[in-house]
């Protein structure tokens, strides 16, 4: 058996099963109009690969997965690290059982290794028994929950700041802020131009299909203002749910405080997200005060998971809060 690249009727085959597990909210038709906007990115045609199990070059899937090429930004480090990751990894239901998971995830952990990664990372909505076979660890996959004391502020009234679509941000301006955050950091994905591209054309895609598919939107400060920094969030139903904030000491309150506005206004009672979006609050640091209080819980799904392949990286695993970000997950 081999893993290959995925050819159209490869992708026909595999996108009619997993758009019913996967597909948020998307016909069949715009389901894979969306996978294929995805492998035709400039940054995904680099660095995702969409990759099926195949008995011979002719014969129908066995399963599927998507194989992405990351760069991290480490402390103490002064290169890149390239970074595997594995997601969407998938079987047809009537080929379960015949050990062709398995299979797939060595081939594709070889393929990392023979490509000199540092390491592999996946997130499992399934657990974590079957991964730690071939050598993966758990990371602390945590959320946080913060229940908000109502101030009444509008968004609107946030001196210096602006909300809006994260598609009409301003981009040169949100990339400028991620790489000074980024530097700070132990640890932090590195995003060229064309990642961020692909990560919010991506979510507009879905917006854009699917009305009910809440928006990536953005905090940052407006074009006048002093203060560095930004976050992304969605509205949901009951909470903001905040996918990461990334700035610095002097600003960061001023934006969390916004947040809290937001969602005042929004009739939202609460903050939720990863841990890693409380980098800097984290553990014992004081949130503003309009956070009434916070709990800590782990998470029931996307259950981060790393296998290191170089020592250089072995110290990521005990990184607190644990800092790859629900922006990043794939």
């Amino acid at each position: 058996m081999e893993l290959k690249d995925a050819d159209n009727n490869d992708l026909s085959a595999v996108l009619k099963e997993t758009c019913r597990i996967w597909s948020p909210g998307l016909s069949q038709r715009q389901y894979f109009d969306y996978l294929s906007a995805q492998i035709s990115n400039p940054w995904a045609r680099k660095s995702m690969r969409f990759l099926v199990l195949k008995e011979d070059p002719e014969s129908p899937p066995l399963g599927a997965l998507k194989y992405y090429h990351l760069s991290y930004r480490a402390r103490g480090l002064r290169e890149p690290v390239e970074v595997a990751g594995l997601g969407a990894i998938f079987t047809p239901p009537e080929k379960r059982g015949q050990g062709l998971g398995k299979t797939m995830v060595k081939l594709a952990l070889a393929r990392a290794e023979a490509e000199g990664m540092a390491a592999v990372m996946l997130y499992s909505d399934i657990g974590s028994d079957f991964y730690l076979q071939f050598g993966f660890s758990p990371l602390d996959s945590l959320r946080f929950e913060s229940e908000l004391i109502e101030t009444g502020e509008p968004a609107d009234k946030i001196e210096g700041y602006c909300v809006g679509s994260a598609i009409a941000a301003d981009g040169e301006r949100l990339r400028r802020y991620y790489q000074r955050w980024q530097s700070r950091q132990p640890l932090a994905i590195s995003r060229s131009d064309s990642y961020w591209h692909f990560m919010i054309d991506r979510d507009a895609f879905i917006h854009r299909h699917n009305p009910t598919w809440a928006p990536l939107e953005a905090i940052m400060p407006t074009a006048d203002s002093d203060s560095q920094g930004y976050a992304l969030f969605r509205t949901g139903r009951q909470s903001l749910r905040v996918l990461e904030v990334c700035a610095g000491e002097e600003s960061r309150e001023e934006i969390w405080r916004a947040l809290v506005a937001v969602a005042a206004t929004r009739g939202r009672s609460r903050l939720e997200g990863w841990e890693s979006a409380l980098a800097g609050f984290y553990p014992d640091r004081d949130l503003p005060s309009e956070v009434r209080s916070m709990r800590i819980n782990m998470r029931l799904k996307e259950k981060g998971m790393i296998l290191v392949l170089r020592q250089a990286v072995a110290n990521w695993r005990s990184i607190k809060p644990v800092p790859f970000m629900e922006f990043d997950h794939f």
